[in-house]
């Protein structure tokens, strides 16, 4: 993956001064950045209000890291993802954070970070510089916010960062295909699984449940990983600590299909068999924590009774 080590550092040191500006104003803005916080939503597993503007600390240093882009088609490029995702990151940032992965300290840019790398890795294979050199600028702007995020958990991306930083890479993946006709589609499929996968399996959790399918509930795959951890190994301890381990568990599951990718990145029909590999893998381990937190609501565990089936 290129990498601009200058105009990376930059983009880090820009995204860590915004996000302390950010906690030492907190008290001035928490009324409003941490719009539709509580502590008792059925989907929150954090306690405290949090802002939930990551994504105009993203949307900070991706600008700064067009600015050190080399005059060429990857300043072009990146300077029109980048107002596309405007109305995209202006549409969500009037909304509460209901974002699908986002419910973990990490979780949501972790995964990000790990499908830019991925992108930006196979872009330099196949020698496409420019977008490699776009998917650095954004991985300088993931990392500038994520250890403000993970492991304490101070600020969250929210609707507009998520939704923005998901369109980027949307993007990108699709240049990529288009720019280079020998990479599988199926193979970039598989960089996007785990998101994908979630949000589907989410939709039809809900549908077939009968409920609405923007509804929260408590029964995403990363909550099953955080519960099932209170309640074996760590039923002693708090959120604080669940939270970031379970990002830690969940993370290298998000990367195997990234990296599987590689192995079949020139062949279709080998991609799309991975892909069936990877969703069934999915759904056995989502089916094996659901049963093991019924087995443990039977038992009459105090915290298995607020688990949500």
């Amino acid at each position: 993956m290129a990498i601009m080590t200058i105009g990376n550092f930059y983009i880090i040191f820009a995204g860590c001064i915004a996000s302390l500006i950010v906690l030492w104003t907190k008290p001035l803005h928490i009324n409003h950045t941490a719009k539709g916080h509580t502590s008792l939503a059925r989907q929150s597993s954090h306690c405290l209000p949090t802002p939930r503007i990551g994504g105009l600390i993203i949307i900070l240093g991706y600008s700064v890291g067009v600015c050190f882009l080399p005059k060429s088609d990857a300043t072009s490029i990146a300077t029109l993802l980048g107002l596309s995702a405007l109305p995209v990151f202006l549409g969500g940032f009037g909304e509460d954070a209901f974002n699908l992965i986002d419910g973990l300290n990490g979780l949501a840019m972790g995964i990000a970070l790990i499908v830019d790398i991925g992108l930006g890795s196979l872009a330099y294979l196949v020698g496409d510089i420019a977008i490699a050199s776009i998917c650095s600028i954004l991985a300088a702007s993931l990392v500038g916010i994520l250890i403000f995020n993970f492991p304490l958990g101070k600020i969250f991306l929210g609707d507009a960062g998520a939704y923005s930083v998901g369109h980027i890479l949307v993007w990108i993946a699709i240049l990529l295909l288009n720019r280079n006709s020998d990479i599988a589609p199926f193979a970039i499929l598989l960089m996007f699984f785990w998101p994908i996968a979630d949000m589907l399996f989410s939709i039809y959790r809900r549908y077939r449940g009968g409920r609405p399918i923007d509804q929260p509930d408590r029964l995403h795959f990363n909550q099953m990983v955080m519960r099932a951890l209170e309640l074996t190994f760590l039923a002693k301890k708090t959120r604080e600590l669940t939270n970031p381990l379970a990002t830690l568990v969940i993370l290298p599951l998000a990367a195997a299909p990234v990296i599987l990718s590689y192995f079949v990145r020139s062949n279709n029909t080998q991609a799309l068999i991975a892909c069936f590999i990877c969703t069934g893998l999915f759904l056995a381990s989502y089916w094996s924590g659901l049963m093991l937190a019924k087995r443990f609501a039977r038992t009459g565990s105090r915290k298995a009774r607020g688990f949500a089936f």
